[in-house]
């Protein structure tokens, strides 16, 4: 569809899948959560709040957009840090509601605004899903180490830790063998390819093309940004990972959670636990439902009790890690889509063709 041409009517589901997803979440925090806490003392808790401590926890909020953009400065060189920010802005708002990959079809719509080759607009938009979401899943590797020697975890979070490592593992292989050497990144693809057709036959649906030359192809382009970009990549995910923590951690401890109640170590814990968990069930762009449960079961269990105090400060983090990029956000999208009305309605069927493409026709 040409950008001339009146943009096609979305099905009928597709338009009722945000009002849906509104209405689950004020049922959630409206009526069943409030069955089981108190937010008359979660609003008197979050009250206790100063100033500086908003101060604070609103910079660490816009510091957190700030290696967002620096993760899009690895795949858009060549606009500023400034020009990926508000990109990034762009494709959080509008994709905050619905599951991974949709990201990557608004960050390639995004590109394509920006004159980006086809090809490598599809390349980057596949890496901007894959390094947050391959970050998320080695967050185990990184911090395993000092948890088991800090803190005093139970069994069962160590079991959870043992197979968070296990999947970290089979990516971490993955990786390798993608990137040692075009053969084995074909014999991986096609493996990979011959798993998704078994399963598609098992279900009486029609094989899909084989990956190998895919995988060549990816690979190929990608080491070519990843060379050029891997600083950025390099500093971004672990200093993003770092400032969500922080505020996190600051929550707590402004709502007056000390140390001793709740020692830090504890809470990465089940902040890696709960990021890892998101990108395992991806049911949202940010993770929305399941990090907040699996931080709310830990960070009380950790606490011993104190379901509403809890619940005020992963409310304040919400606040400023999500909420507050979604504000700022809004206006970059308004500009953007009225700038580029039917870019993203263009920019799904290109993207479609271009990962066709890619992938191209084997196995059929």
């Amino acid at each position: 569809m040409s950008s001339t041409d009146a943009p096609e009517t979305r099905p009928l589901w597709r338009r009722l899948v945000i009002p849906a997803i509104a209405i689950g979440l004020v049922l959630l925090f409206g009526v069943l959560l409030s069955q089981v806490f108190d937010y008359e003392v979660v609003w008197d808790t979050i009250k206790k709040l100063t100033l500086a401590e908003v101060a604070i926890l609103v910079a660490l909020g816009f510091c957190r957009i700030a290696t967002e953009g620096l993760m899009y400065q690895t795949l858009l060189p060549k606009l500023s840090l400034y020009e990926n920010t508000k990109r990034w802005l762009i494709v959080n708002t509008s994709t905050t509601f619905v599951p991974s990959p949709a990201d990557s079809v608004a960050f390639y719509a995004v590109a394509q605004t920006q004159g980006v080759e086809p090809r490598r607009a599809v390349t980057s938009s596949l890496l901007v899903f894959l390094y947050p979401t391959i970050g998320r899943l080695i967050l185990p590797l990184v911090v395993i180490v000092p948890i088991l020697i800090v803190a005093a975890v139970d069994d069962e979070t160590v079991t959870w830790f043992l197979i968070a490592l296990a999947v970290a593992s089979v990516i971490t292989t993955a990786a390798y063998f993608v990137l040692r050497s075009e053969a084995t990144a074909r014999q991986l693809g096609d493996f990979v390819s011959s798993l998704v057709n078994w399963g598609l036959r098992r279900f009486k649906r029609e094989p899909v093309g084989g990956f190998g030359a895919a995988a060549v192809r990816i690979r190929a382009d990608a080491i070519e940004q990843v060379r050029t970009g891997w600083r950025h990549a390099t500093i971004s995910v672990p200093s993003n990972h770092a400032v969500i923590f922080l505020i996190l951690l600051l929550s707590l401890r402004f709502l007056g959670f000390s140390n001793d109640q709740l020692p830090w170590i504890e809470v990465l814990a089940a902040y890696v636990l709960a990021q890892w968990l998101s990108t395992i069930i991806p049911l949202s762009y940010a993770g929305l439902g399941i990090v907040d449960v699996v931080l709310l079961a830990s960070l009380t269990q950790a606490a011993g009790g104190t379901e509403s105090e809890i619940v005020a400060a992963l409310v304040m983090w919400r606040l400023f890690y999500w909420a507050l990029p979604l504000v700022v956000g809004l206006p970059a999208i308004r500009i953007w889509r009225r700038e580029n009305p039917h870019a993203f309605e263009d920019a799904k069927a290109s993207f479609d063709e271009e990962r066709k493409a890619l992938v191209g026709d084997e196995g059929h």
